[in-house]
């Protein structure tokens, strides 16, 4: 209803009808704008049917309509009296400097405001595109180091299964000669390098088994790959728990587990098939005890020594070192009264004085003696889950692959 009176004076001050802004001309103006709606108030009455008062308490109840038309014309609203009674008084609606200076002030604080905010947003956008990027190139390094780590062991089991092999055949080719030399009643002297030759591990001295040309070339090989490996070591302190070194308790030690032997140049580790049978070697590693247990049995079921035990006690010279000292030697055989004869334990001397007797059984056969002054022991090159690599203090190379 109130519409069109509203729409009346926009237009009339869109047409410039209003000829000045005098308070005199305003007020004119301002009762045609309360007659108008008077008449519209009593139009709807009539029309509707409905009193007169009726109407006028519409009319008040969408009061909003009449201050927007008062806008128009850039008054301010009506304001009510204390006694309740309204009355009309034109203001103009014109800020003060101080306002208009105080509005730009707080709107330029605002767009600050909002200029650094997005700028921290950008900045944290980019630094999260860096975290992204350096996320992934180390993904790629990872992947790249676990490819290469991954191919380095895969060039070690390969040299190692080639120098066992390449060691099988030669013995199979040295019994073959020696069975053909029994046939024909001959007695072949053998050589200096021969009878130094202690493939059958007959002794507890540090000594490098005597290789032929051929097979030299193929472990220096796997020595190569063994410290192209070492650089790649995943395991930066082995010894850690090794009978709570560290503070760590044992069950976490990495060295923990039952491991077999593939390649080793220690002539007191390797065995070749004999009147005994095949030889299976293994070692099984106790960390809470301190435990290294080197063992060997024998595949001939008519040899009365199914195998032996060789204990030696561990103590940690560090992350990574390790100190031997061989305690005793357990016979097994095949008795008939096994749990007479079954085992036999035999204690062994220091490791010093055992390490006099291997020296001077070795200088006997002229084989070649790696003596060190720090005793038994080794140091751990290559740790992983699967398998361990360690270099002896006397110069010579364990490569085990873990069973359990």
């Amino acid at each position: 209803m109130l519409q069109w009176p509203i729409a009346v004076v926009a237009h009339v001050k869109r047409r410039g009808l209003i000829p000045s802004r005098r308070p005199s001309d305003l007020r004119k103006l301002h009762g045609l704008v309360a007659a108008v709606v008077l008449l519209c108030v009593s139009l709807g009455s009539l029309r509707s049917e409905q009193p007169l008062s009726h109407a006028w308490a519409s009319c008040t109840q969408n009061v909003g309509a009449i201050i927007a038309g008062r806008a128009l014309l850039g008054r301010t609203p009506l304001s009510s009296s204390a006694s309740g009674r309204s009355e009309s008084k034109l203001r103009p609606l014109r800020a003060t400097p101080s306002d208009t200076n105080k509005q730009e002030q707080e709107a330029r604080e605002q767009l600050l405001e909002a200029k650094e905010a997005w700028e921290q947003l950008m900045e944290a956008n980019e630094a999260k595109e860096q975290l992204l990027e350096a996320e992934e190139a180390k993904e790629q390094l990872q992947e790249a180091n676990n490819n290469n780590n991954k191919r380095a062991k895969e060039q070690l089991l390969e040299a190692c299964e080639s120098f066992k092999q390449k060691q099988e055949a030669m013995w199979d080719a040295m019994d073959e000669e020696e069975k053909a030399d029994k046939l024909s009643g001959k007695k072949k002297k053998k050589t200096e390098k021969e009878q130094s030759s202690l493939l059958e591990a007959e002794s507890f001295a540090a000594q490098r088994v005597e290789l032929s040309d051929e097979l030299a070339l193929i472990r220096n090989e796997t020595i190569e790959a063994i410290q192209r490996l070492a650089e790649m070591n995943p395991t930066a302190r082995p010894n850690l728990g090794w009978r709570g070194y560290g503070g760590v308790d044992p069950s976490s030690n990495a060295l923990n587990g039952t491991w077999k032997l593939l390649f080793t140049d220690a002539a007191d580790a390797t065995f070749k098939k004999g009147r005994r049978g095949a030889a299976t070697t293994f070692q099984e590693i106790d960390a809470a005890k301190g435990w290294f247990v080197n063992a060997v049995d024998f595949s001939d079921p008519a040899s009365k020594l199914r195998g032996f035990r060789v204990f030696v006690e561990g103590e940690s010279a560090g992350d990574k070192e390790m100190l031997l000292s061989f305690r005793k030697v357990r016979l097994l055989r095949r008795s008939r009264f096994p749990r007479l004869f079954g085992e036999i334990n035999i204690p062994l001397p220091s490791p010093k004085f055992l390490r006099t007797i291997g020296r001077v059984f070795a200088r006997v056969k002229g084989g070649e003696v790696n003596p060190s002054d720090r005793g038994a022991g080794f140091e751990l090159l290559y740790v992983d889950k699967d398998l361990r690599v360690h270099r002896t203090f006397d110069g010579l190379y364990f490569v085990q692959r873990r069973l359990a």
